[in-house]
């Protein structure tokens, strides 16, 4: 039978593998674009799960997640690793299984969105912040709030890729 190429709407972005065939021919603003839409349909609302259902342990991988972030200040890919690593402890303390499963389904592809958006900028200390606000309102089991905090933070993050654009534009 042979190779049989798909057409482009019934390729498998977010798996790994593809994202690395297709990136050189990717158009990566568009698709961090799609990546930041899902993720404003999914993280506050995980957000707000968590707030009802997170364990202790939850709360500390999450809380390990943003000291990971705070340390890695200085190395955008130490700092992408331990963001994915918040995003991930995020939807796992959500207890939503679908949620949970989501996480290998999206990783490949927040992880170039999060990576281009931490290259964008030159201080992380606002993207640490962002990332505080959500943990203090899970905490503090206020799901208002994680939604408002995770809504921020997905704010944050369009703005920084609004820059990077901006900044690879007038280059």
């Amino acid at each position: 039978v042979g190779t049989m190429v798909l057409p482009q709407e019934d390729w498998a972005l977010l798996d790994q593998e593809v994202l690395g065939w297709v990136a050189d021919h990717l158009d990566v603003g568009a698709f961090v674009d799609a990546v930041l839409e899902a993720r404003r349909a999914i993280e506050p609302e995980a957000a707000a799960l968590a707030c009802r259902r997170a364990s202790l342990a939850d709360l500390a991988r999450i809380e390990a997640a943003l000291t990971g972030m705070d340390s890695a200040r200085t190395n955008s890919l130490a700092f992408t690793e331990a963001d994915l690593a918040f995003h991930e402890a995020l939807l796992r303390a959500s207890h939503n299984p679908v949620f949970a499963q989501l996480i290998h389904s999206i990783q490949a592809g927040l992880n170039l969105m999060l990576l281009t958006s931490n290259k964008s900028v030159d201080d992380y200390s606002r993207t640490v912040t962002s990332h505080r606000r959500v943990l203090d309102a899970l905490v503090a089991r206020d799901e208002a709030a994680a939604r408002a905090a995770s809504l921020a933070l997905l704010q944050h993050a369009s703005d920084d890729l609004k820059r990077a654009r901006g900044r690879a534009a007038s280059d």
